[in-house]
């Protein structure tokens, strides 16, 4: 790999000159299908974790419907109060930045049970005006008593309603989302499966080095001639012994009984 890139070099060596471009070329071809497998697995193994997902997000995603639902009919809500109505007020991919759908049924809520609220109000104010009349044990405030607090009662579980309502939907809605971008992420990674995915690219053709690499003429030759050098005078030497010839001085001193002239 050169320094400081992403270029990978390829180099090989050989005695045979005539198989180095064949298998250069050998080798360029099988590290550029290895590019496309490698990519291969790696989306498969994406398709695989995205299918998976999806399969619990829908099991999840159904749950959670059928929660919202079943709570919407218990609670006699009616076709005002359902998932299709809830997302109608908002567009599909933004159901985490607006409540908007969420927010018209507390409005619609509040018209539901305005005639309820006005009756309340009715009856406080004719409690109100009774007790400057009657006693406060008297059956008749004592009756209108029960009422109120029957109807206060009565008005407080649709509050509670609602906000049930209210989080039952949020995760509905937003189990959707989850199972929307999922789907669409798999078929966006379907096509990229389909799609040949692009090898890595040959930015130059094979070529081979008209120099020799090896054998090195040069150092062979030296090597020999010093070889030869050698060679020939360990020969010389030892012919020289053999011979009897001497040419070193101190040799010849160190001999006993022999006159030297000069």
């Amino acid at each position: 790999l050169l320094k400081g890139s992403s270029i990978l070099n390829i180099v090989y060596k050989d005695s045979n000159k005539d198989i180095i471009l064949p298998v250069l070329k050998k080798i360029s071809s099988k590290y550029q299908s290895y590019s496309k497998r490698d990519r291969q697995k790696e989306i498969s193994r994406i398709l695989e974790y995205l299918n998976i997902q999806r399969d619990l997000i829908n099991k999840q995603y159904q749950q959670s419907s059928e929660n919202f639902n079943k709570f919407s009919i218990e609670n006699s809500l009616g076709n005002n109060y359902s998932l299709s109505n809830l997302k109608s007020y908002e567009s599909l991919g933004n159901y985490n930045s607006t409540d908007a759908g969420l927010n018209k049924i507390d409005i619609d809520s509040g018209q539901r049970f305005q005639k309820q609220f006005a009756l309340l109000e009715q009856l406080e104010s004719e409690y109100i005006d009774l007790s400057s009349r009657f006693k406060p044990n008297s059956r008749t405030l004592k009756e209108l008593k029960n009422k109120i607090d029957n109807l206060r009662l009565a008005l407080k579980r649709p509050n509670e309603i609602i906000i049930k309502y209210k989080e039952l939907g949020q995760t509905a809605m937003r189990d959707e989302l989850t199972l929307i971008e999922i789907n669409n992420k798999y078929q966006k990674t379907k096509l990229e499966q389909l799609q040949s995915p692009e090898p890595w690219e040959l930015i130059s053709t094979p070529n081979l080095n008209p120099n020799h690499i090896s054998p090195n003429k040069s150092t062979i030759s030296l090597i020999f001639l010093i070889i030869g050098f050698l060679s020939s005078y360990v020969y010389v030497y030892f012919k020289d012994i053999e011979r009897g010839v001497i040419y070193n001085k101190e040799i010849i001193k160190s001999i006993p009984n022999i006159p030297i002239l000069n």
